[in-house]
């Protein structure tokens, strides 16, 4: 048993290798991977969000593109646009892409892209996307990669923002939880 759980522990630990040790990050307004707190929305505001390849690309040898998608859930927003950067993107590298994957992972909105198999150096592969805040509350973006068409899709990275009502908005739901203290005390 005590084997076992060593096992499961060691298992769970370890990263499979994504694209010969490339992994894909998310830019938010230009900062990499800022602290979740610090992401704050009015509901009318937007994000320019962007892809990163922190060690480059290398040639993963399976002779097709390799696809990413980012997606918003757990709240209301919308992500457009985006344009692939070359250099330092791999040449032919584009989005978006790939019907099946935004009807099958981008849920309530999003953008997916495609890196050719080549080599490239470090740096945005994409940016200029744009996400838009539609609600209060939390919204959780989630950067999602399959280097083998789609027999495995793993979570790259997320960010958390925040999204807060506009001021008159909290002005009015104080007003109104005064008037209905007040109604109660009559």
């Amino acid at each position: 048993m005590k084997k076992l759980l060593v096992l499961v522990v060691i298992a769970a630990l370890t990263v499979p290798a994504k694209c010969n040790g490339s992994v894909l990050q998310i830019f938010v307004n230009g900062v990499m991977d800022p602290p979740d707190s610090t992401i704050t929305l009015l509901p009318s505001e937007t994000v320019v969000l962007s892809i990163y390849a922190p060690q480059g690309w290398v040639d993963s040898g399976i002779g097709f593109p390799e696809f990413w998608g980012l997606m918003c859930y757990k709240a209301v927003g919308t992500i457009t646009g985006g344009v692939a950067r070359i250099p330092p993107a791999p040449t032919g590298s584009s989005m978006p892409v790939v019907p099946q994957w935004a009807t099958l992972f981008l849920g309530q909105g999003g953008v997916s892209g495609e890196i050719v198999p080549e080599l490239a150096p470090s740096g945005v592969y994409f940016d200029g996307i744009i996400f838009h805040c539609e609600s209060a509350g939390d919204a959780v973006i989630n950067l999602w990669f399959t280097p083998d068409y789609f027999e495995t899709i793993t979570l790259e990275d997320h960010v958390i923002i925040h999204q807060i009502p506009e001021p008159a908005t909290m002005l009015l739901l104080g007003l109104g939880g005064l008037l209905l203290k007040k109604r109660r005390q009559a």
